[in-house]
């Protein structure tokens, strides 16, 4: 295990090195699996300018399960994938956030709705911000419109990932109570919860989620590109056609071009 002065050096060379320094950073930190190394990718995903915060997002999305992920699966699912309520609590109630983190992804999998109760319970008391966006995602899966509000409190949570991830949680309920919700969010300083709050209101207020997509295209930062070149491939609305044409046009990033002129290619 590193050293705390390795920890430190690790922290400069995640927050001010290139991307190759930065990519060394992060595995090491992750290998190392200390608190204080995971205090490190937090506070790079509360603090870090927008390119490290982009960087540690895209990263992390493979976010892996922990070594008995399938053992706590099948602890938790009985034979007819009704879940065994008394096993779920206590894998919620583990002081190990990745154990914490996959039960509430099993639970949800097997979509009994009898564990909303114990996932509901989670939310005021979770402090940990992965198993908080795993939380916040997963309880729309449900489709129970009366977790609306709970699932809301997320989009205040400082750590952009969860506030992008209640966004898809509140997206799965399918209920048109969302969208007092979500309009805001649409405005939020962060790029991916930009790109959810517009895929998840496409239906509600289309000429508003146009104008923030063509803003983010005009932005000199990448991920701003390439987060609504994702999310307009996403929506596949005809009224966006016009608007890739003509950043592929102005592009001079021929990989960004690309991306766009892929997704265009969608509406054929």
């Amino acid at each position: 295990m590193p050293k705390v002065t390795d920890l430190k050096k690790l922290e400069v060379m995640l927050f001010d090195g290139d991307y190759s320094d930065r990519n060394k950073a992060l595995i090491e930190l992750l290998e190392n699996n200390s608190k204080e190394a995971k205090d490190i990718v937090k506070k790079g995903l509360r603090e870090g300018d927008e390119e490290l915060r982009y960087f540690l997002k895209k990263k992390l999305s493979g976010f892996r399960k922990d070594d008995h992920s399938e053992k706590i699966a099948r602890t938790i699912k009985e034979k007819n994938q009704k879940i065994n309520l008394d096993n779920l609590k206590k894998y919620l109630e583990n002081e190990d956030p990745q154990k914490r983190l996959r039960a509430v992804q099993v639970a949800a999998k097997t979509g009994d709705s009898r564990s909303v109760p114990l996932l509901l319970n989670m939310v005021d008391v979770e402090e940990d911000d992965f198993v908080k966006a795993t939380l916040a995602k997963n309880l729309g899966v449900f489709r129970d419109a009366g977790v609306i509000p709970v699932i809301a409190k997320y989009l205040n949570d400082p750590d952009a990932r969860v506030r992008a991830n209640a966004i898809e949680g509140l997206e799965s309920i399918g209920s048109e109570k969302i969208i007092e919700y979500i309009a805001p969010m649409l405005r939020d300083r962060d790029n991916r919860v930009q790109a959810n709050a517009a895929k998840a209101m496409s239906a509600f207020d289309k000429k508003e989620v146009a104008e923030i997509f063509e803003k983010m295209l005009q932005s000199p930062a990448r991920w701003q590109k390439e987060s609504a070149i994702y999310a307009m491939g996403e929506i596949k609305d005809e009224a966006y056609i016009e608007i890739l044409k003509s950043f592929i046009l102005k592009e001079e990033d021929d990989d960004l071009a690309l991306a766009a002129l892929k997704k265009l290619s969608i509406f054929n």
